[in-house]
């Protein structure tokens, strides 16, 4: 008796399996099709690309860098934060080398540029950002202090660091604003437009702002390449 009840769902399965087999490849093949067509904009067998991916991940670990202890998996002390603070460093120097020689030769080679030593060069753009990181959470501190001096909600500096949209948006841009400074391709505008996503803040990565910045709220703000904003 519980075999004939099981029968017709057995059916059905094989029914299902039977449909997905016949029309899932089709689908497929329309893709492939459409790859053919010159409008087709894909990056198959094409030059290398940063990964969105690795970008994400060399934000967050900037951020657990340049506020230590917010958002770190483990607790910081005086006795760890050194030892903690030198392998976060350590390797954000290493992922955002490599994402800076995928940016380089990514322009190098589609647009046909002269050869711009892109091992070294991302050796050396890694280590420049890693230098600026000291007066970037400097001046992080003055977003900080001006989103409690401008918002009388704001409870306390741990309210404004962990749930602003304002200062998460301020926070990237003042990393690819770095990245933007020493000329490096693609990989400051993928940081900002992902801050973007989040927030609704749009902060070009080539404009100027200066110290002491906050945006409330923030949605649907737009501050473009060629902005200058003072102190």
């Amino acid at each position: 008796m519980h075999a004939e009840l099981e029968k017709p769902e057995q059916c059905l399965l094989a029914d299902e399996t039977r449909l997905t087999n016949n029309k899932i490849p089709l689908a497929v093949k329309k893709l492939l099709a459409t790859c053919e067509r010159d409008d087709c904009f894909d990056h198959v067998n094409a030059t290398p690309i940063p990964s969105l991916e690795s970008v994400i991940e060399i934000i967050r670990q900037a951020r657990r860098i340049l506020f230590p202890g917010y958002f770190s998996p483990t607790r910081l002390d005086s006795v760890n934060m050194e030892y903690r603070l030198g392998q976060e460093t350590t390797e954000l120097f290493e992922k955002l080398s490599r994402q800076v020689i995928l940016s380089i030769q990514h322009d190098c080679i589609r647009y046909n540029q002269p050869c711009s030593r892109c091992m070294e060069l991302s050796q050396e753009t890694g280590l420049r950002f890693i230098e600026a990181l000291a007066g970037l959470r400097e001046i992080l501190g003055t977003d900080t202090r001006a989103a409690m001096d401008g918002d009388p909600a704001a409870k306390s500096h741990d309210e404004a660091i962990f749930c602003y949209p304002g200062l998460f948006a301020i926070t990237v841009y003042r990393m690819a604003h770095v990245l933007h400074g020493l000329e490096v391709p693609l990989l400051p505008r993928i940081m900002t437009e992902y801050a973007h996503s989040l927030t609704g803040i749009d902060i070009h990565p080539g404009a100027k702002i200066g110290e002491s910045f906050f945006i409330d709220h923030g949605t649907g703000v737009v501050i473009g390449e060629t902005t200058e904003i003072g102190n």
